[in-house]
Parts: C-alpha cells; structure tokens; sequence
C-alpha cells in the first residue's frame, strides 16, 4: 500500500478518536451550581404600582393574576391597590369564607378599612345592624386574586394575596387601611352618583368630580314595604351618622337623606333590585365633590 495513503488514514483515524472520546466519557463543563433567589411573596399592608389594565372584575369571583402581571411599589404618592391578605398555602385559601362578589377578599377587606365600628358585630364582615334595616357601609372597589409565577410553582410555592384597587381603577393616595374610624377613605373608593332627567341617580362616577349625591351605605330588610318609609329613612340618617362621624349628620339642614331600593332610585343598578340604597344629597341641590365618609365637623364638600 502507498504510504501516503497509509498516513492519511491514520490522521483520519486519530481525529475520529479525539470527537468521540469526549461523547463516550460524556460532556462536562466546570462551575458550581447557584441556587435562583426567587422574589419574597407580598405582604398585607403592600402597595401595588401597577396592575394591568385589561382585567376587570365582573362582579363575581375576583379574576386571578400571576405576580408576575402585578408590580409592587412605595406606598408614596400615587398607588394602583393594596394587599388587604395573604393566604400561606392552598388549603388556607380554601378555608377562608367567602363573599358573592369578593370571594375571599371581602371579609379581610373589611377588618384592613376598619368596617367593625358596631360593637355588636360578630365579625368583619358582618354589617352594622341598625334597626330596622342591617346596613353595610359602601366601599366601591374591584378585587384580585394574586398567585406566584410559573417558576415559583414549580419551586414548590402555593401562597394566594388579594389586591384591592379603586372601582373605576384610578390610581389614589392614601390608604384603605382603617380608612373607617380615622376619616381617611381615599377618594376614589367612594360611591357617588349624579341625576338624569328623568330625575334617577345614574353612576356610579367618580367622587373626585361633581356629583349628587354619595351612597353610604347598602342595606336589607324584610320583604317589600314590610318597614315603614319614615323608619328606613331613619335608620339612614343613623347609619350615615356612624358613616360621617358626626352626631349631626344633617348639618343643620344642608344635607338631606334618601333610602328607597336601588332598582326604583338609580337607573343603572345592576344588583340584587330590593337592595336598599342610603344616599345623601346636599339639600339645595348644590353638587358635592369629595366624600362625606369620616367628615366629622369638617367643612361640607360643596362643589360651590
């Protein structure tokens, strides 16, 4: 055989021995192995900066997030919601009670704004019971329910945490927590409603912009026309004192009380339409602009 034929076929040989040794000895790269420093879950009293804009609440069970959509910030200047709970595990979200509308997210909502001024509450929840109608105080707000990112799932992670924002979804300043009792509700978890011509309350709107009249407070009772009007209207004036935390909720005159059914005063309820609606509504017919809620002896807030 030639030999330079023989020499080719030994370096052919060689080189074929050098790429395949490393695949039978297998590949190996030098290094340590560094752990991924995943994120701390978020914490009641939390602000959010942002949460995105193409998720509402339909009015049922609050939609889920993934952190991962959600950005945490400073609680100064303007916030997007706060973190009102947190739930460690699945099954002490499953444990937790539950609201038509809220899900688990009400009844902490309501210990975080401070809803337990009635001494005979049994729970956060529960609402002012002020004969002859049981009233709940009027939050407007849309809730969500937080879970950790794919990645933290697959590390093992199962906590829940419900945001609270604004209704309408403006960003605010302040906080909700204990908003009830301190005179501090932010403006944009307000419940205000202006008339249309046929002389209904349409809304809710922002309270932040003139308005009609401020729904304090929703309530129930026993069956259509089972209360007399005069004692409804009573116990809204009674309740809208709790509300405002004044022993003069009428301020002498210039404000004046409605209590009817939500179906029959305003145009646009959607709920339940027995549901008693508690408005107040300046006397003149001047509009308000601001809340009422906590107002104690302040000035009213007239629009002029």
């Amino acid at each position: 055989m030639d030999r330079r034929l023989v020499g080719v076929a030994l370096v052919v040989v060689a080189l074929a021995a050098v790429m395949v040794a490393p695949v039978l000895s297998g590949i190996r790269s030098i290094g340590t192995a560094v752990p991924i420093a995943l994120p701390s879950p978020p914490a009641v009293g939390d602000c959010v900066a942002r949460l995105p804009a193409d998720v509402t609440n339909s009015g049922q069970a609050p939609p889920q997030l993934s952190m991962d959509r959600v950005l945490l910030g400073p609680c100064q200047g303007l916030i997007a919601g706060e973190v009102v709970a947190y739930w460690p595990d699945e099954a002490a979200l499953v444990d937790a009670p539950r609201s038509r509308r809220a899900g688990p997210c009400y009844s902490p909502l309501a210990q975080f704004a401070g809803l337990t001024l009635d001494a005979r509450s049994t729970g956060a929840a529960e609402p002012w019971l002020v004969e002859p109608v049981s009233w709940r105080p009027t939050l407007a707000y849309q809730s969500f329910l937080i879970a950790p990112t794919d990645l933290e799932r697959r590390a093992g992670r199962a906590w829940s945490a419900c945001v609270i924002a604004p209704a309408g979804g403006q960003p605010y300043r302040g906080s909700l927590a204990g908003s009830f009792g301190i005179g501090t509700l932010p403006v944009g978890f307000g419940s205000c409603w202006t008339s249309d011509p046929s002389g209904q309350l349409a809304g809710p709107a922002e309270c932040a912009r003139p308005h009609t009249a401020q729904l304090l407070a929703t309530g129930w009772t026993g069956p259509y026309g089972s209360s007399p009007d005069a004692e409804v209207v009573s116990s809204c004036q009674r309740v809208a004192a709790r509300v405002m935390e004044t022993a003069d909720p009428a301020r002498g005159g210039q404000l004046t009380f409605v209590a009817d059914r939500m179906g029959v005063v305003a145009a646009q309820w959607s709920g339940n339409p027995s549901t008693l609606g508690c408005f107040v509504t300046s006397a003149d017919r001047r509009p308000l602009i601001g809340l009422v809620t906590g107002i104690r002896d302040g000035p009213l807030p007239f629009a002029s």
